[in-house]
């Protein structure tokens, strides 16, 4: 998800980085989506700037020491760079953009994340995003073609709090569903620093081979509109573990992606 930069016009970043104003977040407010991640955790700064009167673009650049998807690694704990873009038409709500990164994930490398969907506004302070994405790999993950749509829900509380749900009916290409459940939290601490946290639970089992916990907790800096850095720890641990995942998936290949804990370094540039 983006938030907003804060001590600025809300600009972000939705995680939700997506979508206008919002990846991501620099405030990260995840704006209007949430990144294919959590990333909203480990993303946090974004610009936007106005396209035309009614229409807000949001566009960020990423380098990271680890692409952190949830509670496993998608670039194999090494470096790499992710880019977003997305627009927000604020008098219909519409949303939609495109979310793409450099993986080292199965023989796979290079993710893309498109995504739409809309905006309500509950409350003053209380909206609601409703999303359609897909996960579109250049090549197979572990033996699959890992292709795949989910869908998701993100309730946010101003640019401090931000709770997902997001079903994957036939994630990777495996014949399962993933359930996501996520909860994202941000707040100013002193002048341009701010700390968030994060904490999700995937109910994976029959794809991946287990179900998991993850969390992260970080801190960000925003020494200019446009540019943030983040330094974070992430965690995650797995049960339910079984080694009879469904249609072909392997327990053993998503094993070995598993976090173990770890500090990411993010350095984000939003236009």
């Amino acid at each position: 998800m983006k938030f907003q930069t804060r001590g600025r016009k809300p600009v972000r970043a939705g995680q939700p980085p997506r979508s206008g104003s919002q990846r991501s977040p620099s405030t990260r407010h995840c704006g209007s989506a949430l990144l294919p991640d959590g990333l909203c955790a480990a993303t946090l700064l974004v610009a936007t700037s106005p396209a035309v009167a009614e229409t807000t673009a949001t566009a960020f650049l990423n380098a990271t020491t680890n692409y952190v998807y949830r509670a496993y690694t998608k670039s194999e704990d090494r470096p790499t760079l992710q880019a977003n873009f997305d627009l927000l038409h604020s008098r219909t709500g519409l949303i939609a953009g495109a979310w793409v990164a450099a993986v080292e994930f199965g023989d796979a490398r290079l993710e893309a994340y498109p995504y739409a969907g809309k905006r309500w506004r509950i409350a003053e302070d209380v909206r609601l995003d409703t999303m359609l994405a897909a996960y579109l790999y250049d090549d197979e993950v572990f033996e699959e073609a890992a292709n795949y749509l989910e869908a998701q829900a993100l309730l946010h509380y101003r640019d401090l709090l931000s709770l997902r749900a997001g079903t994957a009916p036939d994630a990777y290409g495996r014949g399962s569903n993933v359930l996501n459940l996520q909860i994202d939290a941000r707040y100013p601490l002193a002048g341009t620093i701010d700390g968030s946290a994060g904490l999700g639970y995937d109910r994976a089992r029959s794809a991946l081979g287990y179900d998991d916990v993850y969390w992260n907790l970080g801190l960000t800096w925003f020494p200019t509109r446009h540019i943030s850095a983040d330094l974070r720890y992430y965690d995650a641990t797995e049960f339910n573990g079984s080694t009879e995942a469904g249609n072909g998936a392997a327990h053993g290949p998503f094993e070995e992606l598993l976090i173990d804990p770890s500090i990411v370094f993010t350095v984000t540039v939003g236009f």
